[in-house]
């Protein structure tokens, strides 16, 4: 197991991460009713390549969301969970980002960030 430092703790740590990111990204998209479906779905065992093209999706539907909102199109009533699920994906890629990268530092930096992140 090359990814996740060749650790398996790590990759159950991060998979769990993975899915409390898209517990928030999904109540932003069930909120918005704006793309035709109420979810996306989170792949199982993902590799660091599907994560990271999976965040690039969700993070352009959440600016697209966020853009919405903004021009008056849609209206997000507690626009704190968008801006919170915008900073979960950010903070999710850093994790995925450092773990391609096989750099520790970044991936606790991120980790941190991310746990200590309100709603997740």
């Amino acid at each position: 197991m090359k990814e996740f430092f060749g650790d398996k703790d790590v990759k159950e740590y991060v998979e769990t991460l993975w899915g409390e990111v898209f517990v928030v990204v999904n109540s932003v998209i069930k909120l918005t009713k704006v793309f035709g479906f109420d979810e996306i779905g989170v792949i199982p065992n993902p590799s660091i390549d599907q994560m990271l093209l999976t965040l690039k999706v969700a993070k352009d539907m959440m600016d697209l969301v966020h853009i919405l909102d903004q021009n008056g199109i849609i209206h997000i009533q507690d626009t704190r969970l968008l801006i919170n699920a915008k900073q979960c994906l950010l903070n999710m890629e850093s994790i995925a980002d450092a773990v391609k990268d096989n750099n520790k530092d970044k991936y606790e930096d991120a980790r941190v960030k991310l746990n200590n992140q309100a709603q997740i």
